[in-house]
Protein backbone atom coordinates (compact mmCIF):
# COMPACT_ATOMS: atom_id res chain seq x y z
CA UNK A 1 0.00 0.00 0.00
CA UNK A 2 1.42 3.16 -0.97
CA UNK A 3 1.49 6.38 1.07
CA UNK A 4 1.36 9.40 -0.60
CA UNK A 5 2.37 12.00 2.22
CA UNK A 6 1.53 14.11 5.11
CA UNK A 7 -2.51 14.04 5.22
CA UNK A 8 -2.33 17.19 6.46
CA UNK A 9 -0.67 18.47 3.75
CA UNK A 10 -2.77 16.38 1.30
CA UNK A 11 -6.01 18.01 2.93
CA UNK A 12 -4.11 21.72 2.52
CA UNK A 13 -3.60 20.59 -1.66
CA UNK A 14 -7.12 19.59 -1.91
CA UNK A 15 -8.29 22.62 -0.08
CA UNK A 16 -9.89 20.60 2.85
CA UNK A 17 -8.29 22.89 5.27
CA UNK A 18 -5.82 25.90 5.90
CA UNK A 19 -2.41 26.28 7.05
CA UNK A 20 -3.93 27.67 10.36
CA UNK A 21 -6.56 24.73 11.01
CA UNK A 22 -3.39 22.41 10.35
CA UNK A 23 -1.53 23.99 13.49
CA UNK A 24 -4.50 23.85 15.62
CA UNK A 25 -5.16 20.61 15.13
CA UNK A 26 -1.83 19.57 16.24
CA UNK A 27 -2.01 21.05 19.12
CA UNK A 28 -5.14 19.73 19.43
CA UNK A 29 -3.50 16.43 19.15
CA UNK A 30 -0.91 17.29 21.33
CA UNK A 31 -3.05 17.69 24.39
CA UNK A 32 -6.31 15.57 23.94
CA UNK A 33 -3.75 12.29 22.10
CA UNK A 34 -5.48 10.30 19.25
CA UNK A 35 -5.30 10.85 15.74
CA UNK A 36 -4.51 14.03 13.51
CA UNK A 37 -7.43 13.03 12.12
CA UNK A 38 -9.94 12.66 14.57
CA UNK A 39 -8.61 16.21 15.94
CA UNK A 40 -9.77 17.86 12.63
CA UNK A 41 -13.13 16.49 13.35
CA UNK A 42 -13.37 17.55 16.90
CA UNK A 43 -12.42 21.03 16.00
CA UNK A 44 -15.33 20.88 13.19
CA UNK A 45 -12.85 21.47 10.48
CA UNK A 46 -13.65 18.99 8.48
CA UNK A 47 -16.49 15.95 8.03
CA UNK A 48 -16.16 12.22 8.60
CA UNK A 49 -16.78 12.10 5.14
CA UNK A 50 -14.26 14.50 4.18
CA UNK A 51 -11.59 12.71 6.13
CA UNK A 52 -12.04 9.64 4.74
CA UNK A 53 -11.48 11.27 1.41
CA UNK A 54 -8.71 12.09 2.55
CA UNK A 55 -7.40 9.02 4.02
CA UNK A 56 -8.17 7.73 0.76
CA UNK A 57 -6.03 10.65 -1.13
CA UNK A 58 -3.31 9.98 0.80
CA UNK A 59 -2.99 5.96 0.47
CA UNK A 60 -4.06 5.80 -2.80
CA UNK A 61 -7.09 4.12 -2.30
CA UNK A 62 -10.44 4.48 -4.35
CA UNK A 63 -13.56 6.53 -1.96
CA UNK A 64 -16.32 4.43 -3.00
CA UNK A 65 -20.04 4.71 -2.47
CA UNK A 66 -21.05 1.31 -2.56
CA UNK A 67 -24.95 0.12 -3.79
CA UNK A 68 -26.33 -3.08 -2.03
CA UNK A 69 -27.70 -4.17 -5.22
CA UNK A 70 -24.14 -4.13 -6.89
CA UNK A 71 -22.56 -6.18 -3.78
CA UNK A 72 -21.54 -9.82 -3.96
CA UNK A 73 -23.41 -11.18 -1.26
CA UNK A 74 -21.68 -14.34 -1.02
CA UNK A 75 -18.50 -12.00 -0.90
CA UNK A 76 -19.83 -10.24 2.01
CA UNK A 77 -21.44 -13.04 3.95
CA UNK A 78 -17.80 -14.07 4.22
CA UNK A 79 -18.01 -12.21 7.52
CA UNK A 80 -20.69 -11.52 10.18
CA UNK A 81 -22.53 -8.58 10.73
CA UNK A 82 -20.94 -8.59 14.01
CA UNK A 83 -17.50 -9.04 12.15
CA UNK A 84 -18.55 -6.24 10.10
CA UNK A 85 -19.30 -3.49 12.44
CA UNK A 86 -16.59 -4.30 14.72
CA UNK A 87 -14.05 -3.67 12.24
CA UNK A 88 -15.90 -1.03 10.18
CA UNK A 89 -14.83 -3.20 7.13
CA UNK A 90 -17.23 -5.35 3.88
CA UNK A 91 -15.77 -7.47 1.58
CA UNK A 92 -17.65 -6.29 -1.94
CA UNK A 93 -16.95 -8.00 -4.53
CA UNK A 94 -13.89 -10.90 -5.70
CA UNK A 95 -11.78 -12.24 -8.34
CA UNK A 96 -9.84 -15.04 -8.84
CA UNK A 97 -6.94 -13.21 -7.04
CA UNK A 98 -8.34 -10.50 -5.40
CA UNK A 99 -11.03 -9.68 -2.72
CA UNK A 100 -12.25 -6.20 -2.52
CA UNK A 101 -12.97 -4.84 0.66
CA UNK A 102 -14.33 -1.78 1.61
CA UNK A 103 -13.21 0.03 5.29
CA UNK A 104 -13.13 3.44 6.99
CA UNK A 105 -9.50 3.55 7.54
CA UNK A 106 -6.93 2.33 5.13
CA UNK A 107 -5.00 1.77 8.76
CA UNK A 108 -6.95 -2.05 8.79
CA UNK A 109 -3.46 -4.21 8.96
CA UNK A 110 -5.42 -6.93 10.91
CA UNK A 111 -8.82 -7.04 8.04
CA UNK A 112 -5.96 -7.22 5.82
CA UNK A 113 -4.34 -10.03 7.07
CA UNK A 114 -7.12 -12.11 8.21
CA UNK A 115 -9.20 -12.02 5.22
CA UNK A 116 -6.08 -12.97 3.28
CA UNK A 117 -5.43 -16.26 5.60
CA UNK A 118 -9.49 -17.48 5.60
CA UNK A 119 -9.66 -16.84 1.50
CA UNK A 120 -6.40 -17.17 0.19
CA UNK A 121 -6.64 -14.18 -1.51
CA UNK A 122 -4.86 -10.83 -2.31
CA UNK A 123 -7.12 -8.15 -0.19
CA UNK A 124 -7.30 -5.10 -1.67
CA UNK A 125 -9.05 -1.69 0.55
CA UNK A 126 -11.42 0.77 -1.07
CA UNK A 127 -12.58 3.49 1.35
CA UNK A 128 -16.23 4.99 2.58
CA UNK A 129 -17.75 6.54 5.43
CA UNK A 130 -18.60 4.78 8.40
CA UNK A 131 -22.15 5.71 7.88
CA UNK A 132 -22.34 3.71 4.43
CA UNK A 133 -20.58 0.80 5.72
CA UNK A 134 -22.85 0.46 8.52
CA UNK A 135 -26.08 1.19 6.06
CA UNK A 136 -24.82 -1.78 4.01
CA UNK A 137 -24.17 -3.94 6.79
CA UNK A 138 -28.07 -3.44 7.52
CA UNK A 139 -29.10 -3.33 3.87
CA UNK A 140 -27.74 -6.83 3.74
CA UNK A 141 -28.19 -8.42 6.82
CA UNK A 142 -31.31 -7.40 8.07
CA UNK A 143 -33.08 -9.57 4.98
CA UNK A 144 -32.13 -12.58 3.97
CA UNK A 145 -30.48 -12.73 0.62
CA UNK A 146 -33.49 -13.24 -2.78
CA UNK A 147 -36.25 -12.29 -0.08
CA UNK A 148 -37.82 -8.47 -0.96
CA UNK A 149 -40.55 -7.44 1.41
CA UNK A 150 -43.60 -7.62 -1.22
CA UNK A 151 -43.16 -11.48 -1.71
CA UNK A 152 -43.36 -12.40 2.34
CA UNK A 153 -46.89 -13.39 3.48
CA UNK A 154 -47.61 -12.79 7.08
CA UNK A 155 -50.47 -12.46 9.03
CA UNK A 156 -51.70 -8.84 10.55
CA UNK A 157 -50.21 -9.99 13.77
CA UNK A 158 -46.66 -9.97 12.45
CA UNK A 159 -47.42 -6.74 10.44
CA UNK A 160 -48.51 -4.45 13.31
CA UNK A 161 -45.23 -5.75 15.28
CA UNK A 162 -43.03 -4.98 12.72
CA UNK A 163 -44.31 -1.68 12.17
CA UNK A 164 -44.80 -0.70 15.95
CA UNK A 165 -40.85 -2.49 16.30
CA UNK A 166 -39.21 -0.10 13.59
CA UNK A 167 -41.46 2.79 15.58
CA UNK A 168 -42.98 3.88 12.21
CA UNK A 169 -44.96 7.22 12.62
CA UNK A 170 -47.44 5.55 10.02
CA UNK A 171 -48.26 3.25 8.23
CA UNK A 172 -50.63 1.58 5.55
CA UNK A 173 -52.69 -1.04 3.64
CA UNK A 174 -53.02 -1.01 -0.19
CA UNK A 175 -56.27 -2.96 -0.89
CA UNK A 176 -57.06 -4.76 -3.91
CA UNK A 177 -60.32 -7.31 -3.34
CA UNK A 178 -59.05 -10.18 -1.40
CA UNK A 179 -55.10 -8.95 -1.34
CA UNK A 180 -53.65 -6.31 0.82
CA UNK A 181 -50.08 -5.23 1.01
CA UNK A 182 -49.02 -4.13 3.96
CA UNK A 183 -46.31 -1.39 4.01
CA UNK A 184 -44.92 0.78 6.37
CA UNK A 185 -40.92 3.44 5.29
CA UNK A 186 -39.95 1.40 2.46
CA UNK A 187 -41.17 -2.26 3.56
CA UNK A 188 -43.74 -4.06 1.65
CA UNK A 189 -45.05 -7.69 3.15
CA UNK A 190 -48.38 -9.53 1.88
CA UNK A 191 -51.00 -10.14 4.59
CA UNK A 192 -52.27 -13.43 4.77
CA UNK A 193 -55.58 -14.73 3.65
CA UNK A 194 -58.21 -13.48 6.80
CA UNK A 195 -56.56 -10.26 6.83
CA UNK A 196 -59.59 -8.26 6.88
CA UNK A 197 -61.10 -10.17 9.81
CA UNK A 198 -58.29 -10.42 11.93
CA UNK A 199 -57.42 -6.33 11.54
CA UNK A 200 -61.43 -5.43 11.66
CA UNK A 201 -61.08 -7.70 15.54
CA UNK A 202 -57.97 -5.57 16.42
CA UNK A 203 -59.89 -1.84 15.08
CA UNK A 204 -61.75 -0.63 18.41
CA UNK A 205 -64.60 0.60 15.72
CA UNK A 206 -64.52 -3.21 14.81
CA UNK A 207 -64.88 -1.35 11.33
CA UNK A 208 -64.73 -3.75 8.00
CA UNK A 209 -62.08 -1.90 5.89
CA UNK A 210 -63.65 -2.98 2.14
CA UNK A 211 -67.28 -1.51 3.47
CA UNK A 212 -66.36 2.12 5.57
CA UNK A 213 -67.90 4.94 3.83
CA UNK A 214 -66.29 7.46 5.87
CA UNK A 215 -62.78 9.08 4.64
CA UNK A 216 -61.33 9.56 7.88
CA UNK A 217 -61.67 9.14 11.40
CA UNK A 218 -60.05 8.56 14.67
CA UNK A 219 -60.16 4.69 16.42
CA UNK A 220 -58.10 2.71 18.21
CA UNK A 221 -55.76 -0.21 17.44
CA UNK A 222 -55.35 -2.98 19.95
CA UNK A 223 -52.01 -4.59 20.40
CA UNK A 224 -50.60 -6.80 22.79
CA UNK A 225 -53.06 -6.01 25.28
CA UNK A 226 -52.90 -2.52 25.20
CA UNK A 227 -55.57 0.08 22.81
CA UNK A 228 -52.85 2.89 20.32
CA UNK A 229 -54.77 5.71 19.18
CA UNK A 230 -54.45 6.27 15.13
CA UNK A 231 -56.02 7.91 12.81
CA UNK A 232 -57.43 6.01 9.98
CA UNK A 233 -57.36 7.74 5.76
CA UNK A 234 -59.06 6.09 3.05
CA UNK A 235 -58.64 7.08 -0.15
CA UNK A 236 -60.93 5.12 -3.14
CA UNK A 237 -64.01 2.87 -2.58
CA UNK A 238 -65.32 -0.56 -3.13
CA UNK A 239 -62.64 -3.18 -3.46
CA UNK A 240 -60.00 -1.28 -4.02
CA UNK A 241 -58.28 1.09 -1.75
CA UNK A 242 -55.55 2.95 -0.09
CA UNK A 243 -55.85 3.08 4.10
CA UNK A 244 -53.33 5.15 6.19
CA UNK A 245 -53.13 4.78 9.73
CA UNK A 246 -51.31 7.38 11.56
CA UNK A 247 -49.88 7.24 14.96
CA UNK A 248 -49.58 9.96 17.57
CA UNK A 249 -46.76 11.49 18.14
CA UNK A 250 -45.68 10.29 21.80
CA UNK A 251 -47.97 8.09 23.93
CA UNK A 252 -49.93 9.45 26.71
CA UNK A 253 -47.68 9.61 29.72
CA UNK A 254 -44.73 8.64 27.86
CA UNK A 255 -41.80 10.62 28.66
CA UNK A 256 -38.43 8.66 27.30
CA UNK A 257 -36.48 9.68 23.99
CA UNK A 258 -37.04 7.63 21.35
CA UNK A 259 -33.86 5.87 19.70
CA UNK A 260 -33.08 6.72 15.89
CA UNK A 261 -34.19 4.15 13.45
CA UNK A 262 -30.27 3.35 12.20
CA UNK A 263 -29.59 2.88 16.01
CA UNK A 264 -32.21 0.39 16.70
CA UNK A 265 -31.09 -2.01 13.50
CA UNK A 266 -27.95 -2.20 14.21
CA UNK A 267 -28.54 -3.57 17.83
CA UNK A 268 -31.00 -5.79 16.73
CA UNK A 269 -28.56 -7.39 14.39
CA UNK A 270 -26.22 -7.93 17.10
CA UNK A 271 -29.09 -9.03 19.34
CA UNK A 272 -30.48 -11.50 16.99
CA UNK A 273 -27.10 -12.91 15.86
CA UNK A 274 -25.97 -13.96 19.35
CA UNK A 275 -26.37 -12.77 22.60
CA UNK A 276 -23.79 -9.99 23.26
CA UNK A 277 -22.89 -8.22 26.39
CA UNK A 278 -23.55 -4.34 25.71
CA UNK A 279 -21.84 -1.92 28.62
CA UNK A 280 -24.48 0.98 28.85
CA UNK A 281 -23.51 5.12 29.94
CA UNK A 282 -26.49 7.22 30.16
CA UNK A 283 -26.07 11.17 30.58
CA UNK A 284 -29.33 12.53 30.80
CA UNK A 285 -32.64 12.55 32.04
CA UNK A 286 -33.34 9.18 34.46
CA UNK A 287 -30.48 6.54 33.41
CA UNK A 288 -32.21 3.58 35.29
CA UNK A 289 -35.76 4.36 34.22
CA UNK A 290 -34.19 4.39 30.02
CA UNK A 291 -31.61 1.41 30.94
CA UNK A 292 -35.08 -0.37 32.16
CA UNK A 293 -37.10 0.74 28.99
CA UNK A 294 -34.41 0.50 26.43
CA UNK A 295 -35.19 -3.20 25.31
CA UNK A 296 -38.03 -1.94 24.46
CA UNK A 297 -37.46 1.05 23.08
CA UNK A 298 -34.61 -0.46 21.03
CA UNK A 299 -36.09 -4.23 20.15
CA UNK A 300 -39.39 -3.94 20.24
CA UNK A 301 -42.94 -4.02 22.35
CA UNK A 302 -42.65 -7.99 22.05
CA UNK A 303 -38.63 -7.74 23.29
CA UNK A 304 -38.77 -10.20 26.76
CA UNK A 305 -37.14 -8.33 29.21
CA UNK A 306 -36.16 -8.05 32.85
CA UNK A 307 -34.80 -5.11 34.79
CA UNK A 308 -32.35 -6.10 38.04
CA UNK A 309 -31.82 -3.14 40.12
CA UNK A 310 -31.46 -1.99 43.88
CA UNK A 311 -34.26 -0.62 43.54
CA UNK A 312 -37.03 -2.74 41.50
CA UNK A 313 -39.73 -0.11 42.00
CA UNK A 314 -41.20 1.33 38.96
CA UNK A 315 -42.67 0.20 35.04
CA UNK A 316 -41.97 -3.39 33.47
CA UNK A 317 -40.77 -6.51 35.08
CA UNK A 318 -38.41 -5.64 37.84
CA UNK A 319 -36.62 -7.97 40.67
CA UNK A 320 -34.06 -6.51 43.30
CA UNK A 321 -30.86 -7.70 43.05
CA UNK A 322 -29.56 -10.92 44.34
CA UNK A 323 -27.65 -11.36 47.64
CA UNK A 324 -24.39 -12.37 45.46
CA UNK A 325 -24.00 -12.53 41.35
CA UNK A 326 -24.00 -15.97 41.79
CA UNK A 327 -27.74 -16.60 42.22
CA UNK A 328 -27.89 -14.85 38.81
CA UNK A 329 -28.04 -18.23 37.06
CA UNK A 330 -31.30 -19.19 38.52
CA UNK A 331 -32.79 -16.57 35.50
CA UNK A 332 -31.18 -19.00 32.61
CA UNK A 333 -34.28 -21.05 32.54
CA UNK A 334 -36.86 -18.31 31.96
CA UNK A 335 -34.67 -17.27 28.96
CA UNK A 336 -35.25 -14.03 28.65
CA UNK A 337 -34.42 -11.81 25.42
CA UNK A 338 -32.76 -9.21 27.13
CA UNK A 339 -31.59 -8.68 30.70
CA UNK A 340 -30.98 -5.18 32.18
CA UNK A 341 -29.01 -4.78 35.57
CA UNK A 342 -28.33 -1.39 37.16
CA UNK A 343 -25.90 -2.79 39.90
CA UNK A 344 -24.96 -0.32 42.60
CA UNK A 345 -21.30 -1.56 42.74
CA UNK A 346 -18.54 -4.10 41.66
CA UNK A 347 -20.72 -4.03 37.88
CA UNK A 348 -18.00 -6.71 36.37
CA UNK A 349 -18.13 -9.26 39.15
CA UNK A 350 -21.86 -9.12 38.07
CA UNK A 351 -21.28 -9.21 34.50
CA UNK A 352 -18.76 -12.57 34.83
CA UNK A 353 -21.80 -14.26 36.52
CA UNK A 354 -24.10 -13.93 33.13
CA UNK A 355 -22.03 -16.19 31.22
CA UNK A 356 -25.07 -18.91 31.38
CA UNK A 357 -27.86 -16.63 30.80
CA UNK A 358 -28.75 -17.02 27.02
CA UNK A 359 -29.81 -13.60 26.82
CA UNK A 360 -28.81 -10.27 25.45
CA UNK A 361 -27.77 -7.99 28.75
CA UNK A 362 -27.27 -4.31 29.15
CA UNK A 363 -25.41 -3.48 31.96
CA UNK A 364 -25.33 -0.03 33.50
CA UNK A 365 -21.81 1.17 33.13
CA UNK A 366 -21.56 4.81 35.45
CA UNK A 367 -18.33 5.60 33.84
CA UNK A 368 -16.03 5.65 30.93
CA UNK A 369 -13.62 4.89 33.73
CA UNK A 370 -14.89 1.34 33.58
CA UNK A 371 -14.24 0.31 30.30
CA UNK A 372 -11.36 -1.88 30.98
CA UNK A 373 -12.89 -3.67 33.97
CA UNK A 374 -15.96 -4.22 31.32
CA UNK A 375 -13.80 -5.45 28.58
CA UNK A 376 -12.10 -7.63 31.31
CA UNK A 377 -15.28 -9.47 32.31
CA UNK A 378 -16.10 -9.78 28.63
CA UNK A 379 -18.44 -7.30 27.74
CA UNK A 380 -17.22 -6.41 23.72
CA UNK A 381 -20.06 -3.17 22.65
CA UNK A 382 -20.94 -0.42 24.37
CA UNK A 383 -23.93 2.20 23.78
CA UNK A 384 -23.87 6.18 25.03
CA UNK A 385 -26.68 7.52 25.19
CA UNK A 386 -26.46 11.68 25.92
CA UNK A 387 -28.78 14.16 26.78
CA UNK A 388 -27.77 18.09 26.00
CA UNK A 389 -30.24 20.84 25.86
CA UNK A 390 -33.11 18.49 25.07
CA UNK A 391 -31.52 16.81 21.97
CA UNK A 392 -30.54 13.16 22.10
CA UNK A 393 -27.78 11.41 20.81
CA UNK A 394 -27.28 7.68 20.85
CA UNK A 395 -23.91 5.69 19.67
CA UNK A 396 -23.37 1.93 19.31
CA UNK A 397 -19.20 0.91 18.53
CA UNK A 398 -17.00 -1.90 20.05
CA UNK A 399 -15.99 -1.35 23.23
CA UNK A 400 -12.17 0.05 23.60
CA UNK A 401 -10.43 0.74 27.13
CA UNK A 402 -8.70 3.54 25.53
CA UNK A 403 -11.68 5.03 23.05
Amino acid sequence: MTKRGNLGQILRDLGRITGEEQEAALAYQKEHGGFFGEALIALEFLTAEELEFGLASQFDLPYVFPDPDAIDRDVAYLVSPEWALTNMALPISRTEETLVVVVDSPLKDGVREELGARTGLEVEFAIASPDRIRRLVRELFSVPAGESGATQVVNVEVFLARVFDDGEPSFGLSIRGRIAVGWWGTERVVLAAGWARALRDRLTSARDLHEVSEEEWADGLVLEGREVPVRVRVLGSGREREVLFSLPEAEAGEDLPEPPASFRRDLRILVERGSPRFGVRIDGGDPEALLAALPRLALGRQARSVHLSPNPEGEGLRMGLPESPEELETLKDFRFDVLTLYPDEAPERWIRQLAPIRSACFVHMAGSELREAFVDAGVRWEIEIHEEDGEWSWRLFPINPTH
